[in-house]
């Protein structure tokens, strides 16, 4: 647990202007930053980035401490970023 409480909002791409913080606070935040080698029909490391932290997040198994984080996708292949998260 940290010893201070972060302002958090509701999941959302890296690149997404929209976001609004509200007063939802949280005292754990997990980082994952994942390497993903695309293919030459899907280099969508935005989509990628998203449908991972959602398939983490809400699996019921997961290892996750909590709900709140980022993950951030890296394609090694075509050299591009993303990242979606709290």
């Amino acid at each position: 647990f940290a010893a201070y409480k972060w302002n958090i909002s509701k999941p959302s791409l890296l690149a997404d202007s929209k976001d609004v913080i509200d007063n939802t606070t949280s005292q754990k935040y997990w980082l994952d930053v994942q390497l993903h080698r695309g293919d030459y029909d899907s280099h969508d490391v935005e989509r990628y980035a998203r449908a991972k932290f959602l398939d983490y997040t809400t699996d019921n198994i997961s290892i996750y401490p909590s709900a709140t984080g980022v993950m951030i996708g890296i394609d090694l292949a075509y050299n591009l970023h993303s990242a979606f998260g709290n």
